[in-house]
């Protein structure tokens, strides 16, 4: 009699499936809008000024280059990047935007419906929410509108020099975060990867029981044969088809399984 066990293979099909969706599934966690994306509260430092600042934590940009005396920032739609001062400096920009403060910190948020590239560079000589000296009340925020746009064409002429010059301004980028930016090209790449060793690897599985399988119905249909059995014949051949059909099917399903993880590892958070 023909009997044909596919249990144990399939078993071993699955273990090595699930344990390639854990691996995908780690893949998720580093996604985010933007290719600078900040996880958690990083702290800048400007050489020039020797000052620091600190990158909120859940910020997101396209790019962040850190210079000497500033830093450029480059966001899109959707994107949110929020960085503060414990010295309460002003944070002084080519596009307008303004500053807040409280009694702790003073605070730059940066966002936009279309792309822009931000220059930012801190006015260390302007403290926000300080106390006056004279007359006329106690203190309050020296940021106005119009003070930004003549303050910016002294404190941002530094800016053409670092136009010229980007091998410097990419520079410190990895240095400063380099755990922190991982670009979604990259995410998409390992994901890529992974799903083709989990297809390759099922498809493989896939020819080994399908040979085993063709390999055990052909002595059970001799060994029929040689006793003339019709009854015998019979059963090896639908055993056959039985094994034949349970070793595709599990063949689509780790396919299925495959892309299926692959969709969630690149899906944007």
């Amino acid at each position: 009699m023909f009997y044909l066990n596919s249990k144990p293979k399939l078993k071993l099909l699955f273990g090595s499936l699930i344990v390639l969706s854990f691996l995908f599934l780690g893949l998720n966690n580093a996604s985010a809008v933007g290719n600078a994306y900040f996880p958690q509260d990083t702290t800048i430092n400007l050489s020039g000024s020797g000052t620091n600042y600190t990158v909120v934590g859940g910020s997101d940009a396209d790019s962040v280059v850190v210079n000497t005396n500033n830093f450029v920032v480059t966001i899109s739609s959707g994107q949110t990047f929020t960085i503060t001062s414990a010295n309460k400096y002003q944070f002084t920009n080519n596009q307008g935007f303004s500053s807040t403060c409280n009694s702790s910190k003073s605070t730059l948020v940066l966002t936009s419906s279309v792309t822009k590239v931000v220059t930012v560079t801190p006015d260390t000589n302007i403290v926000l929410c300080s106390s006056g000296g004279g007359g006329g009340g106690g203190g309050g925020v020296v940021l106005t509108t119009p003070t930004p746009t003549p303050s910016p064409s002294s404190s941002v002429t530094p800016a053409p020099t670092v136009t010229p010059t980007p091998s410097t301004s990419v520079t410190p980028t990895p240095t400063i975060f380099p755990a922190l930016v991982k670009s979604r090209a990259a995410i998409v790449k390992e994901a890529t990867k992974a799903r083709d060793i989990a297809l390759k690897t099922a498809k493989q599985q896939y020819q080994q029981d399908l040979k085993a399988t063709q390999a055990a119905y052909k002595i059970s249909l001799k060994q029929a044969k040689a006793d003339r059995s019709k009854s015998e014949t019979k059963a090896a051949q639908t055993a056959y088809r039985l094994a034949t059909k349970t070793a595709l099917d599990a063949y689509n399903k780790a396919k299925k399984t495959a892309q299926a993880t692959f969709q969630q590892a690149i899906k944007k958070k």
